[in-house]
């Protein structure tokens, strides 16, 4: 399989689960993906934590800025809008990949 799977990740003050879940991403065998982060104006340093992460810095993960405010689904929304991969999974900021 050569495509690319976007991976849609909205995030809200996600600090305390955010590092623990980029990190069972990038520990997937299969590594042909890119995350989308769109942050509804968290008020911790979830952004801060995300550009910290081995993840972004190998160039997989694309912070999308946008104000905040605008709810889950919403904010839902406006991640898969940035998603150009054929396939898409929707994340949250407290999953666990396995």
């Amino acid at each position: 399989m050569n495509d690319v799977i976007g991976i849609a990740l909205a995030t809200y003050n996600g600090s305390k689960y955010i590092d623990v879940m980029l990190d069972s991403i990038n520990s997937q065998s299969f590594q042909g993906f890119h995350i989308h982060v769109c942050d509804d104006g968290s008020k911790d340093n979830t952004i801060e934590i995300i550009k910290r992460s081995d993840v972004f810095k190998r160039g997989k993960l694309t912070i999308h800025e946008v104000d905040g405010g605008s709810g889950a689904m919403l904010n839902f929304r406006r991640t898969i809008s940035y998603c150009g991969e054929r396939y898409i999974a929707l994340c949250d900021q407290d999953d666990f990949w396995r």
